[in-house]
């Protein structure tokens, strides 16, 4: 079918026609774009007409970093975020454990102490208070950090007795019992306790988020969702995408060691090779390499401002960092490393100078690129590095960034427009559930660099606001880019997927400051409307 879109406000991404009125998709491909009165001269018998009436039509969002199974469980589980004390917390908890089955497990996500007006992380007696019986996991909105209650780590087999391991920390009480907070790569010590989520579980995450996805315009996501597991997840978007009820595009990061990589190279090909219609495949080695900046995890080779000596947390030796960059490089493959401190993004990049050489053209990439330094910035430039980067985790970091670095690292932290600006390539993501899957909140956060009240009035380091345009590239022709899709989606162009999405309203006449409040009236993927308000 043929549908023809008229009297809107097109941004196209396309720097040769960069707006236009209207435009026209044939099957899953565009067919025509510029006037309205072109495009309904060329009306034929059983087009659909679609008067946009002054809204803004835009390529379809592409989100270049999020969790996708992640959201699907999250919407599954107790919604921590935006909560202001760890009395509104236990409260949360306390409904779910009303409604839950004698000893099942209670699992959540969202909190950040940093709202709290109790000035403190919550601790496993906070939760004992409300699920004596039920074991409690709640993870932090960054998702470094967890609080459980007495039971979990009971059913955990934790104790006093047990031991920090090399990149995670157990925080503790005087006598050493755990306060229920574990750091990074202490979680594993519990997560293992937690009962697996099945195949039904899986399928069922894939859905609710596929879901809640197209209702924001989402019509792309690079998602990271797999481990060692990578087949059992492979298996709940194939079978998805086999009774048609997969509306986006997934392009699936993995996060598995160098030796396990090479041990399942022709099966991951094999996978690739049996899905042909590019919405679903493999395609980046994802590396946790530190932690967070808001658990006071992320690496630094400075001390954290308001934590003397401490420097954070790196997950691997540069000999390790090296090997696994340069096998996955080897294989074909990109690689996505998590690196929010400036010791762990020297170590990533030099990895990343080392496998590539002088022929750079992978497009590997540095995920989230919070605090950087100029030097590390021409560094990515020369390396044709991929920036992700995260603009909506500006609307709650602006209030404590600055304690944690200070103003002398705060120059070059959430620096957008500077990575721009020294011709690094940047890709827009909501790291979701971290943050919602909105890529409109990113948007107005790169525009006005506000919290979501306003706040401060002229902008949170000002000097690196994005226009609107620039910000729209991000979650489309910088998302395309980043996976090398940048010749068949991400803008609206003749020869173009069919990935579209319908405003609410024109987002390039609108006060910046609304932006936020806009929503999607429409989402097509493929040619198929796939969600309308």
């Amino acid at each position: 079918m043929r549908h023809i879109f008229f009297n809107g406000s097109l941004y196209t991404a396309d720097p040769r026609l960069p707006r236009a009125q209207a435009l026209v998709t044939d099957g899953d491909r565009i067919l025509f774009v510029g006037s309205s009165s072109d495009a309904l001269n060329g009306r034929q018998p059983g087009d659909m007409l679609i008067d946009l009436g002054g809204r803004s039509l835009l390529p379809g969002f592409n989100d270049s970093h999020l969790h996708f199974l992640g959201l699907g469980m999250a919407l599954q589980a107790v919604n921590c975020a935006g909560l202001n004390s760890i009395a509104e917390l236990k409260q949360k908890v306390h409904e779910r454990v009303a409604e839950a089955r004698d000893g099942e497990w209670i699992t959540g996500r969202g909190w950040d102490q940093n709202r709290y007006t109790e000035g403190r992380y919550p601790s496993r007696h906070d939760l004992d208070e409300v699920a004596p019986n039920h074991p409690v996991v709640l993870n932090r909105a960054c998702g470094h950090l967890l609080v459980a209650n007495t039971r979990a780590l009971q059913l955990a087999g934790m104790n006093a007795a047990t031991a920090d391991v090399d990149g995670g920390k157990i925080d503790r009480e005087a006598d050493g019992f755990p306060t229920g907070v574990l750091r990074e790569r202490a979680m594993g010590l519990l997560h293992h306790a937690i009962p697996e989520a099945d195949a039904h579980a899986r399928r069922r995450a894939v859905d609710l988020a596929s879901v809640h996805a197209v209702t924001k315009g989402i019509t792309s996501v690079q998602a990271n969702d797999a481990g060692n597991d990578w087949r059992q997840v492979w298996e709940a978007y194939a079978e998805a995408l086999q009774h048609d009820q997969l509306p986006v595009r997934v392009n699936l990061q993995f996060s598995i060691g160098a030796d396990q990589l090479l041990k399942d190279q022709q099966a991951l090909f094999d996978a690739n090779q049996s899905v042909l219609n590019d919405l679903l495949r493999f395609g980046v080695v994802k590396i946790m390499a530190d932690g967070s900046l808001g658990g006071r995890t992320a690496a630094f080779s400075e001390e954290y401002s308001d934590d003397p000596g401490n420097y954070g947390l790196t997950y691997h030796t540069q000999e390790t960092m090296d090997y696994l960059v340069k096998t996955a490089h080897s294989l074909g493959y990109q690689v996505a490393i998590h690196a929010i401190g400036d010791r762990t993004a020297d170590q990533a990049i030099t990895a990343i100078e080392r496998a590539q050489g002088t022929w750079p053209g992978r497009r590997h990439r540095l995920v989230h690129c919070q605090v950087l330094t100029p030097q590390l910035i021409e560094r990515m430039a020369r390396a044709g590095m991929v920036a992700e980067i995260q603009p909506k985790f500006i609307t709650t970091d602006l209030h404590w960034a600055g304690s944690r670095i200070g103003p002398k690292r705060l120059r070059y932290a959430y620096a957008w427009r500077t990575l721009l600006d020294f011709g690094v390539a940047c890709s827009g993501g909501s790291d979701c559930p971290v943050e919602p899957i909105d890529p409109l909140l990113g948007i107005f956060a790169a525009v006005n660099r506000t919290d979501l009240d306003d706040q401060p009035k002229n902008g949170w380091l000002p000097d690196q606001k994005l226009s609107v345009a620039r910000s729209i590239e991000l979650f489309t022709t910088g998302s395309a880019y980043a996976e090398h899709k940048e010749q068949i989606k991400g803008r609206l162009q003749r020869g173009y997927k069919a990935d579209l999405v319908l405003l609410s309203g024109d987002i390039l006449s609108v006060d910046p400051a609304e932006i936020k409040n806009m929503s999607v009236n429409l989402t097509m993927v493929d040619g198929r409307i796939v969600y309308q308000s």
